[in-house]
């Protein structure tokens, strides 16, 4: 038999190979060369191996099963989809992943315990996995049989609610309610269907029967007649399905649906408001307010402790609900926010017309040196040497005595987390899915046991209270105290973390943090766009200068577009990439501007109408090489988390800020007597020879040097009538490298084309960080768009790895309304409040 005549050493080489890969896979990102071998091999050794020699939990060595955790672990966070497999080797790839989810994986499962809802969430993940590679395999029809059944069953199912509904007999009018169970499990459906089924499978006008066309057409009457109104809840377990869902209904069922019959351009504009209404008050709270808008971001500080509108009420302002919202995300939040890492804030006073920029970000400690990383990367991410010196609570102070209301006590703006902690901290569905993610890093440092949940040995689960008695103490002294920033950074806490850092070596010392100051820049950066508008932020290390750059370029561009213009010309997307080419090639020439002057003198400079009209005469209707664009061409991509809250008063004055502490968890470890995660912002600055944890290749204006705070891509931003100075956004995002082209896409597509903030937030991602030079794009973004621009503009595409640039925002309205908006991609539950 073919099988027991192979070599035995072919199958431990094969054997030997897959785990190689998949160790690798646990701690880097794998290119799609490196998967096509993995899957390739796997399919292989199945063939090859005989059924007593396949993978077993019982015959895996101790490395194996620990690769086994960590691949487990892995699959939840970077399962991404196969971007480029030769098509000659597609079949065998497809079938070494249905080997990966038929037999290793379950074999892996048997090596680490989690829920039976996580194992289904992998499985979904693998299978999602499978169908990317069947779309390769679409023209071999014995591949898409299995799934005909399940496709069938969720088309009837979509049509048959969707006759319900139209049906006076059928759904549930409650007054002016739709019924919210009926419509969800509708929304569910379409969101399975466009998951899983090929392409050619959608629901278009070319394969709809002739029943389901005259539902398609009284559907269409019915959603441009009826009188949408606010709906119950969504429950949170399933807002991402429902909001996927109502995506690909908006975006890819109506489109066809509209193709029965002619409509006039303003029913189908109304029918569109409608869509995104639904959207809306579907997946977040109500978000059009007349006066003021708070963006507390999470909805666990929203519901158990903060309510910024009514700190605004009693007299607080927009800074003081900001401070008591990032408080309590520093709790709830811990994975990308807390009192061990920074911040960086812009803040707008309408009455006065100006801008000032707050900078507490992290900076290297006195013992930092350039080259204290070269061999020792690691050390960059994880443990005590990655933290630098925080910023968090000295920004609070600073921003608090300088620009809070002063009819606010400061006790009263902790005082709000400190009740939530004294019962333990709600664990939100996304907190969940990160602990799980990191419980190996939980399991490795002992300064993070107390986040596994002693009942159950496993990470705190979804609904579960995770206490946090340090953290809980540690607040409380910092509320009583008269000076906080006395106590952290210059007394008893200065002693407590200078002595855990040198046990566990760890290089921030007392005099480090008596040294630390917030700055803040009285006179920040501002553009003024072509269409009256200006636009203000903080210089480097901020990434504002490169957002504005790509936002002025297109202003200019198309100083009288319409929406009409964004979704029928594709020479607008072109111009959009070669916009974010030229100001990323600047951003690698920046740094800390205290140390690096030419940072401050090129960020100043590429405000002035002679940089941009430089830029303006190199756009081509073509795209060039890199060196074309200018800046370091060595650079590359990037991704990190960060949080957001954020909150505008329409009359006084308005704040953006991004905060952060890194990666998930920061540096995975944090103080064990005051509860605090630390940071690995050391990461964020370049080291000679390496490649940071993101990819940024090494860049000499952000080596480390003692006292410098690290490059960012942060870019909080407020856009104000340049006249008249009233507000018209605030805005900020995450993502690391693509903050910058998420949160520039959002402001050109409300301000310079009109749109909706909702629908510019929406819209599908296009990324392009100048190098490498390729454009990063989301699956919603339009294949035809993609191919002219490929054809006809010599653009290059591929489909986004990492993190996703996620947008929150606040758009005044010129009729006077305020429209909140928080990113469906974001996955939290999102609460925009107001008044």
């Amino acid at each position: 038999m073919r099988m027991c005549s192979t070599p035995t050493g072919e199958i431990h080489h094969l054997r030997s190979s897959i785990f190689s890969l998949l160790h690798i896979w646990t701690r880097f990102y794998l290119e799609d060369e490196d998967k096509v071998e993995l899957f390739m091999y796997i399919n292989e050794f199945y063939e090859k191996a005989p059924v007593d020699q396949w993978i077993k939990a019982e015959n895996m060595s101790e490395d194996e099963k620990e690769t086994a955790r960590g691949i487990i672990t892995t699959f939840f966070e970077y399962f991404d989809e196969l971007g480029d497999c030769p098509s000659e080797s597609v079949e065998k790839v497809f079938q070494g992943v249905v080997k990966m989810r038929c037999e290793i994986v379950p074999e892996f499962l048997k090596v680490v315990s989690i829920p039976d809802s996580d194992v289904s969430q992998l499985m979904e993940n693998i299978l999602y996995y499978e169908n990317t590679i069947i779309c390769h395999l679409k023209d071999k029809h014995r591949l898409l049989v299995p799934f005909r059944s399940e496709i069938h069953r969720l088309r009837s199912s979509i049509f048959s609610i969707l006759s319900n509904m139209v049906d006076a007999d059928g759904i549930t009018i409650d007054g002016d309610h739709i019924g919210d169970e009926e419509f969800i499990e509708l929304v569910t459906h379409i969101h399975n269907m466009y998951e899983n089924a090929p392409e050619e499978y959608w629901i278009n006008i070319e394969n709809m029967t002739v029943e389901e066309t005259e539902i398609a057409r009284r559907l269409i009457e019915f959603f441009m007649n009826f009188n949408l109104e606010f709906s119950e809840s969504c429950p949170p377990h399933v807002i991402e399905t429902v909001r996927s869902g109502l995506v690909k209904f908006r975006c890819e069922i109506i489109p066809e649906f509209l193709k029965v019959s002619t409509f006039h351009p303003d029913d189908v504009k109304v029918l569109f408001q409608h869509m995104l209404y639904l959207e809306c008050i579907y997946t977040t709270d109500r978000n059009d307010y007349d006066i003021k808008s708070s963006y507390p971001e999470d909805g666990v500080c929203y519901h158990y402790v903060i309510s910024p509108e009514s700190i605004i009420s009693s007299g607080g302002n927009a800074v003081d609900a900001a401070v008591a919202a990032m408080f309590c995300l520093g709790a709830t939040n811990p994975q990308s926010s807390g009192l061990g890492g920074g911040f960086l804030m812009t803040l707008y006073n309408a009455s006065t017309g100006r801008c000032t920029a707050i900078d507490a970000r992290e900076e290297a400690p006195a013992l930092s040196s350039e080259k204290m990383f070269v061999n020792n990367s690691d050390a960059s991410k994880y443990g005590f040497l990655a933290a630098g010196v925080p910023g968090e609570l000295a920004g609070y102070w600073e921003i608090f005595r300088r620009f809070g209301s002063g009819r606010v006590e400061w006790k009263q703006l902790v005082q709000p987390t400190i009740e939530l902690l004294s019962d333990g901290v709600p664990v939100s569905a996304y907190l969940d899915d990160v602990m799980k993610v990191k419980e190996r890093h939980f399991r490795l440092f002992p300064s993070m046991k107390l986040w596994i949940n002693p009942a159950t040995n496993a990470t705190y689960a979804a609904g579960e209270k995770m206490p946090r008695a340090k953290l809980l103490k540690t607040l409380k002294r910092i509320a009583a105290a008269q000076d906080p920033v006395q106590l952290f950074y210059h007394g008893e806490f200065a002693e407590i973390i200078d002595r855990e850092m040198r046990a566990n070596g760890g290089i921030i010392r007392k005099e480090d943090l008596a040294a630390y100051k917030v700055r803040v820049h009285e006179t920040p950066l501002v553009a003024h766009l072509k269409n009256g508008l200006a636009i203000c932020g903080g210089p480097p290390p901020s990434g504002f200068a490169a957002t504005q750059l790509i936002i002025n370029i297109m202003s200019n561009l198309y100083p009288n577009s319409s929406v009409y213009q964004l979704r029928h010309d594709a020479k607008v997307y072109h111009h959009h990439i070669e916009a974010q080419k030229f100001a990323y090639a600047q951003r690698t020439l920046m740094g800390d501007t205290a140390f690096v002057p030419s940072a401050d003198q090129l960020s100043k400079r590429m405000l002035t109408p002679a940089f941009l009209a430089s830029v303006m005469e190199k756009m081509t209707d073509h795209a060039h090489e890199t060196a074309y664009y200018g800046g370091d061409n060595k650079a590359a991509p990037t991704s990190v988390l960060r949080t957001s809250p954020f909150s505008m008063e329409k009359v006084t004055e308005s704040q953006r800020r991004r905060r952060l502490i890194g990666h998930w968890f920061g540096a995975a470890v944090e103080s064990e007597e005051l509860g605090i995660v630390w940071n690995d912002e050391m990461d964020d600055f370049s080291t000679p020879g390496m490649a940071n944890g993101f990819g940024f290749a090494p860049s000499e204006t952000n080596f480390i040097a003692p006292g410098k705070r690290p490059m960012s891509s942060m870019s909080p931003l407020v856009v104000y009538d340049d006249n008249s100075k009233k507000i018209r956004m605030v805005a900020g995002a995450s993502g690391g490298s693509k903050i910058i082209s998420a949160l520039a896409k959002a402001v050109i597509r409300t301000l310079v084309f009109g749109e909706t903030v909702k629908e510019a937030i929406d819209a599908p991602m296009l990324h392009n960080q100048f190098t490498p030079d390729i454009s990063q794009t989301d699956q919603y973004f339009p294949m035809e768009l993609k191919s002219m621009l490929e054809s006809d503009f010599g653009q290059k595409f591929r489909n986004t790895t990492g993190f996703e640039g996620i947008v929150q925002a606040i758009h005044a309205k010129p009729g006077g309304k305020i429209e909140v908006c928080g990113d469906f991609r974001r996955k939290t539950d999102q609460k925009p409040a107001g008044l």
